[in-house]
């Protein structure tokens, strides 16, 4: 399975760590976290514009995309990633507490934790149903 993490830029270490311990069962393939992972960087227009065609190329490729959002992130382009994998029918999980980030999430599973996430991909039973707007 292919998981994309959208979230902001100062949870970079934190997913090349998941994607150490995941793999090879779930493939974390947000190309961005090794590029971010000591913060972000000055960039050209052009270096911006690349990041964000990968990113995008990242989405495509994944099976399901993870929204990680806390009180305080910047949310520049994670909101954008989740959309993009919304629009194509793949599977969104939510993880935060944010009620700032308004109804959109009620499309989305929601989960308390990444901790509850991983057990989630862990279960291939659980991943081969679809989602009915329950909440984890």
């Amino acid at each position: 399975m292919r998981v994309y993490i959208a979230s902001d830029i100062k949870y970079a270490r934190r997913w090349i760590a998941l994607r150490e311990k995941l793999y090879p069962r779930v493939a974390i393939v947000s190309t961005w976290i090794d590029f971010l992972k000591d913060g972000e960087p000055k960039a050209s227009a052009q270096v911006v514009k690349e990041s964000w065609d990968n990113n995008i190329k990242d989405v495509l490729l994944c099976d399901v995309l993870i929204l990680f959002v806390q009180p305080g992130d910047s949310m520049r382009g994670s909101c954008f990633e989740a959309g993009v994998a919304f629009a194509m029918g793949k599977r969104v999980i939510f993880v935060g507490d944010l009620p700032t980030i308004g109804s959109v999430v009620c499309c989305f599973e929601r989960f308390a934790s990444m901790e509850h996430v991983t057990q989630f991909l862990a279960d291939e039973e659980m991943m081969r149903h679809e989602f009915t707007g329950a909440v984890n």
